[in-house]
């Protein structure tokens, strides 16, 4: 008997109800950064494959208009002039900006 390969690929859904939160106050906490009209900043620490970058696009989808980036940060000026309708940009994989000073500092001030 042959089994034929399908190219099937199951997409993860992105919801904070598919976590489980030691404190049942932390998913609200969450929801209302990520819905935060205000300018705040938000950074998931922990440990290699412990759910970080899951986590930041289920935030990222509470929110409408939001970007999820994880390329390098480009600073120039114009970069979320390429995010089309960015309410929000979560940004993942920070460390890549270590030592690019231009972007350092566009975080910085950001």
């Amino acid at each position: 008997m042959t089994q034929l390969p399908l190219s099937l690929r199951w997409a993860p859904e992105y919801d904070l109800s598919a976590f489980f939160f030691a404190d049942p106050a932390l998913p609200e906490l969450l929801k209302s950064v990520a819905l935060s009209h205000t300018h705040q900043a938000l950074l998931l620490v922990g440990p290699s494959n412990s759910g970080k970058s899951y986590l930041l696009r289920a935030l990222a989808a509470e929110r409408a208009n939001s970007h999820v980036n994880d390329q390098p940060l480009d600073p120039r000026p114009d970069f979320l002039d390429a995010v089309p309708n960015s309410g929000a940009l979560f940004v993942d994989n920070l460390e890549r900006c270590a030592g690019n000073a231009a972007a350092e500092e566009w975080l910085f001030h950001d």
